[in-house]
């Protein structure tokens, strides 16, 4: 019978744990919220499912302590020490200065409300709560749309200060049990023995890997019983060094692995830890003593007052002192600071170490019983309490207008330098490195991530996005990309091309768009292929130039479509179809139709057209040459009654083209000419330069193009002629 309960209290932790989380993604609530509730229930105190007691104390310390070091070894997986060199001042403040605020305000109001415990004792009380955590912090940045610069905080804040406050809370730890004279010797032994395991075990788990001396779908296995074997051999040297040791092997194998057998790792292991996690805490939930929380008095919730109304906003003000943030932006980060999952393991597996040594069971009880207290009390109030406080304060967001494209092939590129243009923010989202680099040689900012996999909590950049475009290749993969991120920002807007009908598309994942435009010839764009062009006062002129649009931005919207009734000032990115009737470098507000009297009128007018991405060059130089024809870097030649120009600049980035019909015709250098082209290029551009000559005369050498140039009669037949 006794076995049965066993196995009935360990599947039953197991399932409830799983429901429990998969409850909490469902309500975008901390799952620690529903873990902690619903332990409580299942366990003796409510229905009885879960008895943590049918275990023996050493069999539920050795499952507590196992968990616990796999959780840790994953979030040393998760420490990225480059991340740390990027975060800004605000960050290394709160990681340094607010780190030790934290711990010693903490231990400072322990000590007086309880006299009763010993510094030691309270120093390793107040090293549990330093640590906030992405699991309880992501939740909340993903509900309440706080300002750019406050959510990179609190999101960088949570993840680089898991691995602080374990560390301090192992060494305080560490001291305490070591004691008396030889507490100083103890302690380095145990930090010694750990650091060594983990360098050893991260730096074998690296080399064998590198190595490929195993299989890749074998990888997932070999890491985790190197893991626990980590922990195991390290405890059997050094008692209490096993934590410390998967830490800095977790650390190793994240920082040497490569990106892909990194995602591979991590991905398993973040499964596996939701089970641990889930389990974890329904069996530590039903273990509490809720008659403990009544035990320490009014005395209890004082120090939680105070820790979160004086420690967290002097930790605050004095990490951020010097910086630019506000009053009001202060006084939001000084009331967030929620406690979480491992403040709770942690406490969980000090009690149960301590139970039985040298230390009174009211400081055990103590132990557990107050980091519970600060996870529930931090939680509940600020988790609830935060949307509210950031409103009241002016430091929350509108509903997220930033744009998500997966894709950083050349048409994705385009397409976010146009919105970038319009100060909209925009990510693009890759795992091709040589497309990532060419984003961000464009100075945009770029994600290397498989898209099915990134996770707000990963990547703050997502809390900004309120639209996701999913440009790949493969058209059920852009499904699947916007359905797992229909999970991940569920107020967005989604996106996706396709060659199919709309009754066809499923509509209720991601609206369909570029439908009947060669999606696969536009992903396959070459940097030097023109065939995306910017369009500034847009008006389409047939159903064909409405279906070329890619993206669309009027009156401060942006669209990947055209919509209807678009302004007159319209700005469009289109594509440039096969079928143009000449393969020019030519935007359709640069083919004029001129009433004009004089050369110079004439020039005028195309060159503010052409020089619209140039602003930095004056158009009245280029004009004066252009003019007297017979200058340095311009060549004029005839063909027929057509003027042709050649323009070279060296601080023309790309070649820009001008066609003007004259209704009245001019003379220049002494011949007629009834039309201008002018071809500004850079001086480097040799080839392309002789490129476009050769189009441009093939196009002007058959008679029919020179006969419908000469009796276009406004400017929408000059079109007509040259699309």
């Amino acid at each position: 019978m006794e076995d049965q309960v066993v196995l009935a209290t360990f599947a039953s932790s197991i399932v409830l744990g799983i429901l429990f989380i998969q409850l909490a993604h469902q309500l975008h609530i901390s799952s620690i919220v529903i873990l902690l509730l619903g332990g409580i229930v299942a366990g003796p105190a409510c229905l009885g499912l879960v008895q943590p007691q049918s275990f023996s104390h050493e069999a539920l310390k050795t499952i507590v302590a196992l968990a616990v070091g796999l959780i840790l070894f994953e979030g040393g997986l998760t420490l990225n020490i480059r991340e740390y060199r990027r975060v800004s001042r605000e960050i290394k403040g709160l990681l340094t200065v607010g780190v030790i605020i934290t711990w010693l305000g903490c231990a400072c109001c322990i000590r007086f409300l309880f006299p009763q415990f010993n510094w030691d004792f309270c120093f390793l009380t107040a090293s549990l709560v330093i640590v906030t955590g992405p699991t309880v912090i992501g939740p909340i940045l993903k509900r309440i749309h706080a300002k750019k610069n406050l959510s990179n905080i609190l999101h960088w804040e949570g993840i680089l200060i898991d691995p602080i406050g374990v560390f301090i809370a192992l060494l305080c730890y560490e001291w305490m049990i070591s004691g008396g004279d030889h507490a100083i010797p103890l302690l380095l032994k145990r930090v010694a023995v750990g650091v060594v395991f983990g360098l050893i075990s991260g730096g074998l788990i690296s080399f064998v890997v590198r190595k490929s001396w195993i299989e890749s779908d074998k990888l997932n296995g070999f890491v985790l019983a190197f893991a626990i074997a980590t922990f195991t051999l390290s405890e059997f040297v050094a008692h209490e060094s096993g934590l410390l040791s998967v830490i800095i092997s977790g650390f190793l194998i994240g920082y040497f692995f490569d990106k892909e057998r990194f995602h591979q790792v991590k991905i398993y292991k973040e499964q596996l830890i939701e089970i641990l996690i889930g389990m974890l805490f329904v069996l530590l939930a039903a273990n509490l003593d809720i008659s403990s929380f009544k035990n320490y008095g009014w005395q209890l919730y004082a120090v939680v007052l105070m820790l979160i109304f004086i420690v967290r906003p002097v930790n605050v003000f004095l990490s951020t002192l010097g910086s630019q943030l506000v009053l009001k932006e202060k006084l939001f980060l000084s009331w967030i600071a929620p406690r979480g999952i491992v403040a709770a393991s942690m406490a969980s597996l000090f009690a149960m170490r301590l139970k039985g040594d040298v230390f009174a069971q009211n400081q055990v009880q103590f132990l557990e019983t107050f980091t519970f207290c600060v996870i529930i009390c931090t939680v509940l109030i600020q988790g609830l309490t935060a949307k509210w406080v950031g409103r009241s304060l002016g430091v929350l967001s509108s509903q997220p207008s930033g744009w998500l494209i997966v894709g950083a092939h050349k048409a994705g590129r385009d397409i976010a330098s146009f919105i970038h243009a319009q100060n909209i923010p925009v990510f693009l989202m890759d795992t091709n490195q040589r497309c990532i680099r060419q984003s961000r040689k464009k100075k945009l900012v770029t994600i290397c991530e498989n898209a099915l996999l990134a996770q707000p909590e990963q990547y703050p950049q997502l809390y900004e996005v309120g639209h996701v475009l999913a440009i790949t290749s493969n058209e059920s993969l852009n499904l699947l990309i916007c359905q797992h991120f229909k999970k991940q920002i569920p107020d967005a807007e989604f996106y996706a091309h396709s060659d199919k009908e709309q009754d066809y598309y499923n509509v209720n994942i991601a609206k369909p768009v570029w439908s009947g435009l060669p999606v696969q010839r536009i992903i396959s764009l070459e940097d030097n292929e023109h065939k995306i062009v910017k369009r500034k006062k847009f008006a389409a002129k047939s159903d064909k130039q409405k279906r070329n649009v890619l993206i669309c931005c009027d009156e401060g919207k942006i669209y990947p479509f055209l919509p209807e009734n678009v302004s007159e000032n319209c700005q469009v990115l289109q594509y440039k179809q096969e079928d143009v009737s000449v393969e020019l470098n030519l935007q359709e507000e640069a083919v004029l139709y001129s009433d004009a009297k004089s050369l110079k009128s004439v020039l005028e007018e195309m060159l503010v057209q052409m020089l619209e991405d140039f602003p930095q060059i004056s158009s009245e130089s280029i004009l004066q040459k252009l003019n007297e024809a017979n200058q340095e870097n311009v060549i004029l030649f005839h063909y027929y009654d057509i003027a042709i120009y050649y323009y070279y600049h060296e601080d023309f980035e790309t070649q820009k083209i001008g066609i003007a019909k004259l209704e009245n015709p001019l003379l220049i250098s002494n011949r007629e000419a009834k039309s201008v082209f002018v071809v500004l290029s850079p001086a480097t551009f040799l080839q392309r330069h002789l490129e476009t000559s050769s189009d441009l005369l093939r196009f002007l050498a058959q008679k029919k193009n020179r006969k419908g140039l000469r009796n276009a009669k406004n400017q929408n037949e000059l079109l007509q002629l040259f699309f």
